[in-house]
């Protein structure tokens, strides 16, 4: 069996990932057709991107005055979006029909199959990393074991290092799209 990866630090400090949650949740509460458009997209798909790049297009007031400086990575934004909508839709449908639709849902690029591929192995990890905060306990362990997946879900040799940050985003994003599935398995929402 292939070794599971060990988690590397993240690109940004927990203040800045903290930051970018906060905003990119607030865009998703504030301009809930934006977001969900934003998802409906491939993961960071020029048409993800695009809409992406659109975020300063809108009247919401999710900037406030902040005093620090942050990054807007495309994959972090994602996560924050996915991670607002999947606080509002979970109680809808629940965990377990969740975890069924992970299976079945179909990617549409090689980042969303390998991430489906993870948090369909371990569904409750996704879940749990999706819901918490930036740089805790909470979110070390349940990136830990979510990266115990990766080795079935990678080539022999591949993924010695998973960078937490990214592991997140694409969690958030796979872990939506099954909520979306369970929600209207017609794909009509």
């Amino acid at each position: 069996a292939a070794p599971v990866p060990t988690l590397k630090p993240n690109a940004d400090s927990t203040a800045e990932r903290a930051a970018v949650r906060a905003f990119s949740k607030c865009m998703a509460r504030q301009r809930p057709r934006w977001a969900r458009q934003v998802l409906a997209q491939p993961y960071l798909s020029k048409g993800q991107t695009d809409l992406l790049d659109s975020i300063g297009a809108g009247d919401d007031s999710c900037s406030g005055n902040r005093a620090m400086e942050i990054t807007l990575r495309h994959s972090s934004i994602v996560a924050g979006i996915a991670e607002e909508l999947i606080k509002e839709d979970l109680a809808q449908v629940g965990m377990k029909r969740v975890s069924a639709e992970l299976n079945r849902v179909s990617s549409r690029n090689t980042s969303e199959d390998f991430a489906l591929c993870i948090v369909a192995r371990r569904s409750q990890a996704a879940q749990d990393l999706v819901m918490s905060n930036p740089g805790s306990d909470a979110e070390r362990v349940a990136g830990e074991q979510l990266a115990l997946g990766v080795p079935s879900c990678t080539n022999p040799g591949e993924a010695g290092v998973v960078d937490l940050q990214s592991m997140r985003a694409l969690a958030a994003t796979a872990f939506y799209r099954g909520l979306r599935q369970a929600i209207d398995p017609t794909g009509a929402s």
